[in-house]
């Protein structure tokens, strides 16, 4: 699959944004905006739920077939 969209993501220690971006403008789509609590002191498994929690609301936000993540 190629597309203009990717998927990218801000992650902090208490939280985690992530957006689609349309790579041939720079642009973020702003309805893709998801930004979700993390708990930093929380096992990894968690961690990594609340990461694929942000990143799949984008995607699944965007409606456009989105072909990479960052």
């Amino acid at each position: 699959m190629n597309s203009n969209f990717v998927v990218a993501s801000d992650i902090g220690g208490t939280h985690i944004t992530s957006a689609v971006v349309d790579i041939n403008t720079w642009q973020i789509l702003e309805d893709t905006i998801s930004r979700c609590h993390v708990n930093s002191r929380s096992d990894a498994k968690s961690i990594f739920f609340s990461w694929c929690s942000s990143i799949s609301k984008a995607i699944e936000s965007c409606n456009s077939a989105v072909s990479k993540v960052g």
